[in-house]
């Protein structure tokens, strides 16, 4: 999945669950109720609470610049 900077990757308590993984040097925001929670970068995932629990999303994401994420839905 690719994403525009700024564009939303995610809406907290609206996504499916799924794990999302940012490709190489690519970077996004974890937001939460508005406040900065972590800066992600490759190698780091997130998601996992709602893949592996169905739980909705805890935080939204946000693209710093273009950003392709890959993807692990409960049906792969």
């Amino acid at each position: 999945m690719r994403f525009e900077a700024g564009a939303s990757a995610c809406c907290e308590h609206q996504c499916p669950p799924r794990l999302l993984h940012p490709s190489s040097s690519e970077r996004v925001l974890l937001v939460s109720l508005q406040a900065l929670v972590l800066k992600l970068s490759s190698g780091d995932y997130f998601g996992e609470i709602a893949l592996l629990s169905g739980k909705p999303r805890q935080a939204s994401v946000k693209a710093v610049g273009q950003v392709t994420l890959l993807v692990m839905s409960r049906d792969a």
